[in-house]
């Protein structure tokens, strides 16, 4: 799927935020606001075609606030799921938060 097919499902009838993004969001500060922003704005910078129960990938995008915030989401043509949500940590990933640091 690509990113433009995701933002046409971004919207809060076809969203469901799963319970374990809405605890993450709360633990780590992040708006639904921020989630659906960063969908809008972001790019697919990881794909998990295979996830099961849906396709999933892995967005960066940005905050209203212009934080970089990694979202994960599955996803079919009618329906959007938030899985979780993070503020990328510069100790984990490059320059951008694109790439994961190797180990």
């Amino acid at each position: 799927m690509k990113i433009e097919k995701i933002r046409q499902i971004c919207n809060d009838e076809m969203i469901e935020v799963t319970r374990h993004a809405l605890d993450r969001f709360m633990k780590r500060g992040i708006k639904y606001s921020d989630v659906k922003n960063a969908i809008m704005t972001g790019e697919i910078i990881e794909p998990y075609p295979e996830d099961y129960p849906h396709p999933s990938c892995l967005i960066l995008g940005s905050s209203l606030e212009k934080l970089l915030v990694h979202v994960v989401v599955g996803y079919t043509d009618y329906k959007l799921w938030i899985i979780t949500a993070y503020y990328p940590d510069v100790d984990m990933w490059e320059d951008g938060f694109k790439s994961r640091k190797e180990k």
